[in-house]
């Protein structure tokens, strides 16, 4: 299912480190920026540049909410190469390609190859954990932050620290366990949950002590039931 409507959780953006990334998930838990909550269709895709950044939601099988919130996977119908690590991001590089151009552009009796020239895109990709507010249907969900850039134009883009149309990232401030990177973890294992204290249980009295301890006394209603027992009449005989 696609919005027509649904745009960049934010352009004209580079992401420097992990601490811009987390402002920017931050911006959207308080509602300051928007989610992507589906995939983008064609035109949306083919719209994609430099310096948009996305985030998005990770769909869980077990959600107690609406089993259609969140994204299953991102797609951008761009082509791109291995991935490689740098500072927990995952940073790929748009590959070139070659398209077939059918019968509208044959020259000389023939269909030629047309050379696709990419645009140059470096993806980079940034996943977390999020420990969600209290009274939250989940204690946590998986976000990721998916952003577009070129080498040529990345200098040029705004950073948090003096984005134009929003001044507030600089200064945006979130708590410091809300967000756990989610690199090797898997797919929809959140971290665990700090253990409860273990309670120290009552340990029993000594058999010795039991030992030395007098027997209390009994009620006497008891002590006339007992007696009447007919063991204790046959040990009276002797």
């Amino acid at each position: 299912m696609y919005s027509s409507k649904q745009g960049p959780t934010i352009s004209h953006l580079r992401v420097r480190t992990t601490k811009d990334a987390k402002k920017i998930f931050e911006a959207v838990l308080r509602g300051h920026l928007p989610m992507v909550t589906q995939r983008l269709d064609p035109d949306q895709r083919r719209q994609i540049s430099s310096g948009q950044v996305y985030v998005w939601e990770e769909r869980s099988s077990n959600r107690s909410r609406n089993s259609s919130s969140g994204i299953e996977r991102w797609t951008d119908s761009i082509s791109w190469g291995q991935s490689h690590v740098k500072d927990e991001f995952l940073f790929y590089d748009e590959k070139e390609r070659a398209d077939t151009v059918y019968p509208s552009s044959f020259v000389n009796g023939s269909s030629r190859i047309l050379g696709w020239a990419s645009r140059g895109f470096i993806k980079q990709t940034y996943s977390v954990y999020i420990k969600l507010p209290p009274g939250s249907p989940e204690l946590f969900a998986k976000w990721h932050m998916t952003a577009y850039s070129t080498a040529s134009t990345v200098d040029s883009l705004f950073t948090v620290d003096n984005h134009l149309y929003f001044p507030f990232l600089q200064s945006m401030e979130y708590p410091p366990d809300r967000y756990t990177s989610a690199r090797g973890g898997g797919r929809m294992t959140p971290p665990a949950l700090p253990s409860r204290p273990k309670t120290k249980e009552p340990s029993l009295a000594p058999l010795d002590f039991l030992r030395r301890q007098s027997p209390h006394a009994r009620h006497p209603v008891d002590e006339e039931a007992i007696m009447s027992f007919p063991i204790y009449e046959t040990l009276s005989c002797y």
